[in-house]
């Protein structure tokens, strides 16, 4: 039983340090020679999809088509913690791997209005203070947030409304 016991540590020590060492020195190409990446599918969800054209249309017609919709932006691509601020970091984490699900720019590329599509996930907890922050924090920096609710189709007339306002 001790042997057994003896046996089974070492092993398990082994196998720790096996874990380290990979860790330490990680693997950067796979047998083959190509790099461990695969194309994450589907870019966008359906119902992202589904709204993209309806969005599309609206902004060319409240810009003239001259505005441009871009997908799944990063937060800390619209928007940056001022020069200066208090506990700076902290804030950069807050909008830090965020998203939103479309950014509407105007003419000179200059983000203006955020949209997210809201499916039940947003009425989650979580998901709700998130939304808040998120409001808040583009509000802050002078990119509107438009909510949009999922549905089954989306008319163009009523998004160019919600837009312009």
């Amino acid at each position: 039983m001790k042997l057994l016991l003896t046996f089974l540590a070492f092993a398990m020590l082994l196998g720790i340090l096996y874990a380290v060492a990979r860790r330490l020195k990680p693997q950067e190409q796979k047998d083959d020679g190509s790099l461990p990446y695969v194309l994450r599918k589907p870019f966008l969800s359906d119902a992202e999809r589904d709204f993209l054209p309806a969005l599309e249309a609206a902004v060319a017609q409240i810009s003239e088509g001259k505005g441009r919709v871009y997908v799944q932006v990063q937060l800390s691509r619209l928007i940056c913690v001022e020069t200066g601020a208090h506990e700076r970091q902290r804030w950069h984490n807050r909008i830090d791997r965020k998203s939103v699900d479309f950014v509407v720019t105007d003419s000179l590329l200059v983000p203006r209005i955020a949209v997210e599509l809201d499916d039940r996930s947003h009425e989650r907890e979580d998901r709700v203070r998130r939304d808040g922050f998120a409001e808040r924090a583009l509000a802050d920096a002078g990119v509107r947030l438009v909510r949009v609710r999922v549905r089954g189709g989306y008319d163009v007339g009523e998004l160019v409304a919600l837009l312009a306002r």
